[in-house]
């Protein structure tokens, strides 16, 4: 057993719990009235995010991705996570 195997390993079992634990989260976390929140769209995307960078690794250390597309697509990733920040806007309490 290799390093290399461990890292793979421990970078797919996040890919399978990080998303469980949301999940288990959002089940159980409630809002101020006693709702639940549910999974809305930010939550899709958070799992998305949350899941792409180990599988870029993963096909990066078993060589099926080549150096130049690593780059590409983790640049295309933090595009996408701070593309948004501009137009960021607080939800104002409504106290």
């Amino acid at each position: 057993m290799t390093p290399k195997f461990w890292i793979e390993v421990i970078l797919a079992a996040s890919m399978m719990l990080v998303p469980l634990a949301i999940l288990v989260q959002r089940m159980f976390a409630k809002t101020k009235e006693g709702a639940h929140f549910g999974m809305g769209v930010r939550i899709t995307q958070l799992v998305g995010v949350c899941n792409l960078p180990p599988a870029l690794i993963i096909l990066g250390m078993e060589g099926l991705l080549d150096a130049s597309a690593m780059a590409a697509l983790g640049g295309a990733l933090v595009g996408y996570l701070f593309s948004g920040l501009a137009e960021f806007d607080r939800r104002k309490s409504e106290d």
